[in-house]
């Protein structure tokens, strides 16, 4: 067992696992793409103390790898430092955090131990913006395509080139404005282009997508 060091998480999944644990699915900028034993709170903490962990926070634990475990830690001490509940507050933004929480619980593979702050960061600005309000379907396209730059996949060589000329065009408009400047009329042709890339992905990647409405 590795000597326990404190870790920040972002909470993609929870699932009890039996009476002392919840195992849950997480991204870290110390630990990568893995799997944590989540020890539950103690019935010693008074209520104003126990914090129970909820799909979307950000927080910080205390964890310990077990020998010869390459993804899975155990950890406690479980202190929230972000809580999103306005993404549970309306279907459409429930439906858009629950996909990109389970893109990237999907691939922890994918997430490299000692994963860059920039990746960490980009995984909670997406679920931060959702929470905003921003339209949906253009906070997953920017998410979906830096994901796939940050991954290395050539994206912009391979699926930007069979666009046409149009759509590259548009494309390029929605993925350089930020997403205070929403072009209204633009939804429904957004939503066509985030489902071609969402088809690329699949098609030409290792990433494994959840589905989409």
């Amino acid at each position: 067992m590795s000597a326990t060091r404190q870790a920040r998480i972002l909470l993609l999944s929870k699932v009890s696992s039996g009476e002392r644990f919840w195992q849950c699915s997480i991204v870290s900028p110390e630990l990568g793409g893995c799997i944590c034993l989540l020890r539950r709170s103690g019935n010693n903490k008074s209520a104003m103390q126990r914090v129970e962990p909820d799909l979307f926070d950000t927080a910080t634990v205390q964890v310990r790898k077990p020998s010869g475990s390459e993804m899975l830690y155990f950890a406690e001490d479980y202190e929230l430092v972000t809580r999103r509940s306005g993404l549970g507050q309306r279907y459409t933004t429930f439906q858009a955090g629950s996909f990109w929480a389970g893109l990237l619980a999907l691939n922890l593979a994918a997430v490299p131990e000692d994963a860059e702050d920039e990746f960490f960061v980009h995984a909670e600005r997406t679920l931060d913006r959702l929470e905003q309000g921003f339209p949906a379907e253009w906070v997953l396209l920017k998410a979906l395509y830096l994901l796939l730059k940050l991954e290395g996949y050539p994206v912009r060589e391979s699926w930007w080139q069979g666009l046409s000329i149009n759509d590259q065009k548009m494309t390029a408009n929605w993925l350089r404005q930020k997403l205070e400047h929403v072009p209204p009329n633009d939804l429904t042709q957004l939503g066509v282009i985030f489902g071609k890339l969402r088809d690329w992905t699949v098609a030409q990647t290792e990433l494994k997508l959840p589905q989409w409405q």
